[in-house]
């Protein structure tokens, strides 16, 4: 079952020191530290990294560890030498699997790696599995069988119960890694596609899966200090991962993916939205209608909803950090791992069918950008960037600036966009 998920509107307080973070150099993933650390190790490639901070290190900016080869033990005794010259290839096989720890001397096969549970300790899985760490937040578990060769474990420092992240990896080029990413694609939907800079991803909620073709390597990391239901999340993209590297279908029904995995609800549905809520029932407004939704209370209360179409990835809302706090803080996104929508004028196009003509301002006169601009009854401004989609909802004028939020013209913008279908 999945784990509650009752947020508070209080701040939480952070005591220990800021983590910081910076993109791996050889396999691109956060590295993340707290404190004063001249050098932290990616919890996915084992490079070691200069951070820039703290006193001065002759090591270099990246130093490569030596990952150790497949857990092959040399058979020296001649007890065992000896039956397997006798018996021939056959009891050579036998043998070979019959050894100490889980699939036998070649270490554990991927079947026992694909039926690990990672709600467990990085101890729990050495043991289980016969992984080459004795670290409570790294774990590499070598296996035969299987398209990949190994697969790597992490733990967060202050989570040591569960791992936040895990990968898959090959010494040499995946024969089908085209096949994995076809059914990370079909498991993962819109959210999961190409990266600008190389390989694909997949991000929601403080957590994110990244392929890289070219280093052979599927990883997965989670946040646990940001995201709520990082624990839950985390097993279901094992699963995913697994099934993906396997070929097979999890068959995962749509609330589960727009809970999990921010499959994104339609337009119709943000119709649903009472925009007149307060700030003190705004967190059961959104869980009760869009579960999965992100939360962010560093400041005030922001939720970012996922959204299932071709315009827009998601739909931000925040509310003023005032006792009966209204929304003053609401836009849409681009497409999933775009900076622009791909069709602005589609947008205003759509619009105009409800709102009549826009009021339209030259953003970039050389890139021939433009910004438009309505003025729909009930509402402020709804202004569509090039970048971003903002909504002003507060209806007030001059003389009435605690005019009551319309949920009819709310409606109504959701339904115009929607009818558009992109």
């Amino acid at each position: 079952m999945a784990p509650s998920c009752v947020l508070s509107c209080a701040f939480l307080l952070e005591s220990r020191p800021m983590a910081q973070s910076m993109k791996c150099p050889n396999c691109g993933a956060p590295v993340r530290w707290r404190g004063e650390a001249p050098v932290v190790a990616c919890r996915y490639c084992d490079t070691h990294v200069a951070t820039g901070t703290g006193e001065k290190t002759q090591e270099p900016a990246a130093v490569r560890s030596q990952m150790r080869p497949r857990n092959v033990a040399a058979v020296t005794s001649a007890t065992a030498i000896i039956p397997l010259l006798l018996a021939g290839g056959g009891a050579l096989i036998a043998f070979l699997g019959s050894q100490s720890g889980a699939g036998g001397i070649l270490g554990p096969s991927w079947d026992d790696v694909a039926a690990l549970k990672i709600d467990q300790r990085s101890s729990a899985i050495k043991e289980a599995v016969g992984g080459n760490r004795d670290d409570d937040t790294h774990q590499v578990v070598y296996f035969s069988g299987g398209e990949f060769d190994y697969a790597v474990f992490n733990w967060d420092e202050d989570h040591l119960d569960h791992a936040s992240g895990f990968g898959l990896y090959c010494h040499e080029a995946h024969p089908q890694m085209d096949t994995v990413i076809q059914w990370l694609r079909h498991h993962l939907g819109p959210r999961f596609g190409p990266e600008d800079h190389g390989g694909w991803g997949w991000r929601w909620a403080d957590a994110y899966l990244s392929v890289n073709e070219d280093a052979n390597i599927v990883s997965y990391h989670s946040s646990p200090d940001d995201d709520p239901d990082w624990q839950y999340r985390s097993q279901l993209m094992w699963s995913v991962l697994l099934a993906s590297a396997a070929g097979q279908d999890l068959k995962l029904d749509r609330a589960t993916r727009q809970r999990w995995l921010g499959a994104g609800y339609l337009l119709s549905e943000l119709a649903l939205l009472d925009i007149t809520t307060d700030l003190d029932g705004a967190v059961a407004e959104i869980q009760d209608k869009f579960p999965g939704s992100a939360v962010d209370q560093s400041y005030s209360l922001e939720f970012e909803i996922a959204v299932d179409h071709p315009w827009f990835r998601s739909l931000e809302l925040g509310w003023e950090n005032a006792a009966g706090g209204r929304i003053d803080d609401a836009q849409f996104w681009p497409p999933a791992r775009t900076s622009q929508f791909p069709d602005q004028n589609a947008i205003r196009d759509c619009l105009k069918k409800a709102y009549g003509e826009p009021e339209v301002y030259e953003a970039d006169h050389l890139k021939k950008e433009y910004t438009y601009t309505f003025d729909p009854k009930d509402m402020g401004d709804v202004r569509v960037y090039a970048h971003i989609f903002t909504l002003d909802l507060d209806p007030g004028t001059w003389s009435s600036d605690n005019a009551p939020y319309s949920n009819k013209a709310w409606i109504k913008l959701m339904r115009t966009l929607d009818r558009c279908g992109g």
